[in-house]
């Protein structure tokens, strides 16, 4: 019997990325999977006690990516021009803009494991990013998080394993 061994204590493997975003999957650094809360509507019941009916509403936790800025600022120009060229300040315009955002879950021997589209997506906010002369750390990260309609998990060709 050969079973494949992993090391469950790994760091997760994982590709990100967008339409809008062609740079991002070579800075991505880390990049949580939202929760999802459901709103369970309470009403009277008898006694005094209150009963939970079924959900009636759903909402997403933000998705956030912690980003590297790499040594030209690349990731950090693009995304603030994307940024700037929908809201302008200057003179207050405001195009309505959102894109899609996806994740794929890799295994420890790089295979698709799923992937998470998330639709409809939205820049809520872009994270500072703190520059120190003094610091020992050769990496600079900032965050964006997204605010998205809805998502949807596609699981892969997963092997099924086999005793």
């Amino acid at each position: 019997m050969k079973l494949n061994q992993r090391n469950y204590s790994q760091k997760s493997n994982f590709v990100c990325g967008s339409n809008v975003l062609s740079s991002l999957p070579f800075y991505a650094q880390t990049v949580n999977l939202p929760g999802v809360n459901f709103s369970l509507p309470e009403v009277g019941g008898r006694s005094g006690t209150r009963i939970n009916l079924n959900s009636d509403t759903i909402t997403f936790s933000e998705l956030s990516i912690d980003i590297i800025i790499d040594e030209d600022y690349t990731i950090y120009k693009d995304i603030m021009n994307l940024v700037f060229t929908k809201i302008n300040p200057e003179t207050g315009t405001y195009v309505d803009f959102s894109f899609d955002f996806w994740i794929e879950l890799l295994d420890d021997m790089g295979n698709k494991v799923m992937k998470i589209e998330y639709y409809n997506c939205k820049i809520e906010s872009v994270g500072e990013a703190s520059l120190d002369s003094m610091d020992d750390s050769t990496e600079n990260v900032f965050s964006l998080s997204l605010k998205f309609d809805y998502f949807k998990i596609i699981n892969q060709n997963i092997p099924t394993l086999r005793v």
